[in-house]
C-alpha cells in the first residue's frame, strides 16, 4: 500500500491562477505547502514560478501571491498539469478592495 508523505491534506479548489510567464489557468487542489493547477504548456520541472490566486471571501476579494518550485509536469487533456511546492506566499486584500492601487496584508486574528 502506498504511504502518503504529505504533511497537510489537499483541498479541492477551482480558483483562477496567473503565473509570471503570463499564462493563466485553474487550480485543481491546494494545501499550505503545495498546489496543483492546469494551464497552457510552457512550464518546466525545477523551474521557480511566481503565482497569484484570486478568491472571494465574505469580507471581500483576497489574493495569495507566492513563489513555488515546479516538481511535476504532466499532460492534462491537451493542457499542462503542474504540481508545485510553495516556497513562500503572502495573503493580501485584492487591489480594488484597498483603493489607491495599494495592497495590504491580511492580519491574522
Amino acid at each position: 500500500m502506498a504511504r502518503n508523505s504529505r504533511k497537510f491534506d489537499r483541498v479541492n479548489a477551482n480558483l483562477p491562477i496567473k503565473v509570471d510567464n503570463g499564462a493563466a489557468g485553474t487550480t485543481r487542489n491546494l494545501s499550505p505547502t503545495g498546489l496543483y493547477f492546469v494551464l497552457e504548456p510552457g512550464v518546466e520541472v525545477s523551474q521557480n514560478i511566481t503565482f497569484t490566486l484570486d478568491f472571494e471571501t465574505p469580507t471581500g476579494k483576497l489574493q495569495l501571491n507566492g513563489t513555488a518550485e515546479v516538481i511535476r509536469v504532466e499532460d492534462a487533456h491537451g493542457k499542462t498539469g503542474i504540481g508545485a511546492r510553495i516556497i513562500e506566499s503572502k495573503l493580501e486584500r485584492a487591489r480594488e478592495e484597498v483603493g489607491e492601487g495599494e495592497k495590504t496584508p491580511v492580519k491574522a486574528r
